[in-house]
């Protein structure tokens, strides 16, 4: 009688062991080994007709959604909105910290655009970005500001509040011993407010969307895909 006690009593101490140990595993899970996207900021600038948007991102490069995480590099993503005409030899020249950036314009026929994708060994840190953009003999400087709000969250803790929040989906999305899951981190700057994108992106192309606030780290929405 006393052995049987005794064994259910050691029996119980393991699996009470074990489940802490599982309990703290997934306390302690780091997500931002999954993230293969960081908008960080967000700068832009007008002059004589051009609008320049550059947004200040680390992520994947080539950028797959495939809920894997590539290389990651420090990329300057720019996009020129303007009514002038272009020639195929337009560029721009970003200049931040001491540092010269500077990438050839490509025009996109999805949203209109000019995009001139830069990848740099060094992301801004400036309140104002310095820009340059060359088209044939026209010239233009423009000033690009910050519209990044002081007193961000950076993704870390941005993604500990989602956590936080909606334990039970990252739970379910990182339970296992093979992960297929990546996370996107973009900043939106929308009339003088900050928010977060923060998207988890599986291989079987669900998404679990989050709309955060920046500051606060408050969910403000969710969506599935």
């Amino acid at each position: 009688m006393k052995n049987k006690i005794f064994k259910n009593a050691i029996l119980f101490i393991v699996i009470l062991t074990l489940t802490l140990i599982a309990s703290s595993c997934k306390n302690n899970l780091d997500l931002t080994v999954y993230v293969s996207e960081y908008r960080s900021a967000i700068y832009e600038g007008e002059s004589d007709g051009y609008l320049v948007t550059v947004s200040v991102e680390e992520r994947e490069d080539p950028f797959i959604i495939d809920g894997f995480v590539g290389s990651v590099k420090k990329i300057l993503s720019v996009k020129l909105e303007t009514k002038n005409s272009l020639i195929d030899d337009a560029k721009i020249e970003l200049n931040y910290d001491g540092y010269l950036a500077s990438g050839n314009f490509v025009y996109s026929p999805l949203n209109g655009k000019y995009v001139a994708e830069i990848i740099t060994e060094k992301l801004p840190s400036t309140p104002t970005i310095l820009g340059k953009l060359t088209s044939g003999e026209n010239e233009c400087k423009i000033e690009l500001k910050s519209k990044v709000i002081s007193g961000n969250l950076n993704y870390t803790e941005v993604l500990e509040k989602v956590k936080i929040q909606d334990g039970k989906t990252v739970e379910k999305l990182f339970d296992s011993s093979s992960v297929s899951t990546e996370i996107h981190i973009r900043l939106i700057c929308e009339k003088n407010k900050n928010y977060y994108y923060v998207g988890f992106c599986c291989k079987d192309g669900k998404t679990y969307a989050y709309l955060v606030d920046a500051k606060s780290g408050e969910i403000l929405a969710t969506k599935q895909n």
